[in-house]
């Protein structure tokens, strides 16, 4: 039997399909309680198998939901963003939620009225906040006076007691650095991310601590300064690399920029991994389209954006509810990844490079 195009279907046609009532189908669209996950397992296959889509503006004027939540950001352009985007794509269109994505970056300067405004305007269920705006008071506010609950993503602390979601960042930077001290790297430089940015403070800490631990040091002249993006991890290579005392191996705080750092050192005559050892961190696609292929620390930043978005959705039924949610924070697992873009330095003239 063939099934009717997505703009005829019903939710009566996903009942038949599930071969449960009506009432059953929409409480489990509703993510309504008291449901056995059995039927509602049931309910999912018959919407995936019909390519059913709920009617959100129907769902918002059957119950205070809107069936909209935000996902906010700052700078647009990293392959991070990219992919706490698809994350939470994935995860709102498996509950039937549309998902608005709206800057808040430097370009909005309007002040903490102008913030409130717009948060109004978007009558959102609820928001996701990566870094660093899961650390901005003003838009923390905003939210908190017109009652929408907020997920943060890596935020610098737990002050604010809501849900997040993050990667040990201190922990993997530091291993990844170590093991380039393995290798027998004693001259190590660093371009940095976005000093507003927790992950990258902390990213920066580790790499100086295992240094510290291992007797070495990281002199002005071997750290730049970056934002994340491609852009800057060339002007942070440019401006290491042609020290007359360069490093051997270089850690960037995220993918983008270790990339980047691979073409400054090719553009100057450098190879990578003989002449330098480069690392990065994200474990991004870029990381695989570069070559050599990246060292990097695998942290799953689609998964980040998954997990943000459920627990976003519990919060939201809390709120509904009246009781908040027990989840408070999710650690992901991370690894690193050792590949092509790090060996140990090149021995010439009976001296390590």
């Amino acid at each position: 039997m063939s099934h009717k195009t997505h703009g005829t279907l019903t939710i009566r046609d996903v009942a038949n399909h599930a071969n449960v009532a009506v009432t059953t189908v929409s409480r489990v669209l509703n993510n309504e309680p008291n449901v056995r996950e059995e039927t509602r397992a049931r309910v999912f296959k018959a919407v995936r198998e019909l390519g059913y889509k709920p009617n959100i503006s129907a769902r918002s004027l059957a119950s205070a939901r809107s069936y909209c939540v935000g996902l906010f950001y700052d700078t647009p352009e990293s392959s991070y963003f990219n992919m706490l985007l698809v994350g939470a794509l994935v995860r709102c269109r498996e509950e039937g939620y549309q998902l608005v994505v709206e800057s808040f970056g430097d370009d909005f300067k309007g002040g903490e009225s102008s913030i409130l405004d717009r948060v109004k305007q978007l009558t959102l269920d609820g928001v996701i906040l990566p870094e660093p705006l899961c650390n901005d008071p003003a838009l923390i506010d905003a939210l908190y006076e017109c009652h929408i609950p907020y997920v943060r993503i890596s935020p610098q602390s737990d002050a604010h007691h809501a849900p997040y979601v993050c990667v040990d960042d201190y922990a993997e930077a530091y291993k990844l650095t170590s093991y380039l001290i393995s290798l027998g790297h004693k001259q190590l430089g660093i371009v940095r991310g976005r000093q507003k940015d927790a992950p990258a403070a902390l990213r920066y800490e580790a790499f100086l601590q295992a240094l510290r631990d291992h007797d070495l040091d990281c002199p002005p002249e071997h750290q730049a300064y970056g934002d994340f993006s491609y852009s800057s991890g060339l002007a942070g290579a440019e401006k290491i690399l042609k020290q007359k005392q360069r490093p051997t191996a270089i850690f960037a705080s995220n993918d983008d920029m270790a990339a980047a750092v691979i073409a400054t050192a090719n553009r100057l005559g450098l190879s990578v991994p003989e002449d330098l050892s480069v690392a990065g961190f994200d474990n991004s696609a870029i990381a695989m389209n570069v070559r050599p292929h990246l060292t990097t620390v695998n942290q799953n930043t689609r998964e980040l954006g998954q997990v943000a978005t459920e627990l976003l959705f519990k919060r939201i039924k809390g709120f509904e509810e009246g009781h908040e949610s027990d989840e408070l924070f999710t650690i992901l697992n991370t690894e690193n990844i050792i590949r092509e873009s790090t060996a140990p330095p090149k021995l010439f003239a009976g001296r390590w490079l």
